[in-house]
């Protein structure tokens, strides 16, 4: 797994039971505060790797098309979604359920 994650950092780290998450899917839904800097480290050091997909499409919680974006909202990871918005996210991506960024927001209760 890691050989791959070198040479490919949109490999899916996590691949079962209704989960299919890369590096980038994971650290966005990392929001407990005492590691949010290291948090943020990962994903500007990630994001500044080249063939980094920032919108690529995983699964969590059996919905599909689910992008680091959403993962990033459902979480409250407001340091991680700034980061994503900087660099580009397309927050209009519609999970499966038809539903993108600013509807998971409207449902956690965020604007």
């Amino acid at each position: 797994m890691l050989t791959n994650l070198k040479s490919n950092y949109n490999y899916f780290i996590i691949n079962n039971h209704g989960v299919k998450l890369t590096l980038l899917h994971v650290l966005a839904g990392i929001s407990e505060p005492s590691v949010s800097r290291f948090v943020e480290f990962c994903v500007q050091t990630l994001l500044s790797k080249p063939g980094v997909d920032i919108n690529l499409t995983g699964m969590i919680d059996g919905i599909n098309e689910t992008t680091a974006a959403h993962i990033a909202v459902k979480w409250k990871n407001i340091p991680v979604l700034k980061l994503l918005i900087e660099h580009d996210a397309d927050l209009l991506i519609c999970d499966w359920d038809g539903q993108n960024v600013q509807d998971y927001a409207a449902i956690s209760g965020d604007k």
